[in-house]
């Protein structure tokens, strides 16, 4: 969204919405993102979800590592549950999704129990200001 147009949303001025945004950068706002329409440019997303039996700091350093040097991997998270983490993959082939999920099993074999495979057809649109 143009500065312009969220100051009109905001009721302030061009300046000062520009100032307050640039703060929130500096403190609050650690990025932004892209939510594309995945199959208009032949891409699907599916979520793959895994139940490790070792949750340390070291293996939570791990996965979190794996996650951001992966190319498909659009997003992962930790938390609590029977399964206790999430890998969401974006793929353009079965082919691709199928060797993705291949190494995430490989990396994570020493804890992994069990794990999930969920295919995401629709995303919903983020909602924000």
């Amino acid at each position: 969204m143009k500065i312009v147009k969220l100051a009109e949303k905001t009721k302030e001025k061009v300046e000062t919405a520009n100032y307050r945004l640039k703060r929130l950068e500096k403190n609050t706002i650690i990025g932004y993102r892209i939510f594309l329409d995945l199959e208009k440019i032949g891409y699907h997303l599916a979520l793959v979800t895994l139940k490790l039996n070792n949750l340390s700091q070291q293996n939570k350093n791990k996965i979190l590592a794996y996650g951001n040097q992966k190319e498909r991997i659009h997003a992962c998270g930790i938390g609590i549950g029977k399964f206790n983490v999430l890998f969401q993959i974006i793929y353009k082939t079965p082919s691709e999704l199928s060797e993705e999920i291949n190494k995430i099993k490989e990396n994570f074999s020493d804890n992994l129990v069990e794990y999930e495979l969920i295919h995401i057809e629709n995303e919903l649109e983020p909602k924000t200001i």
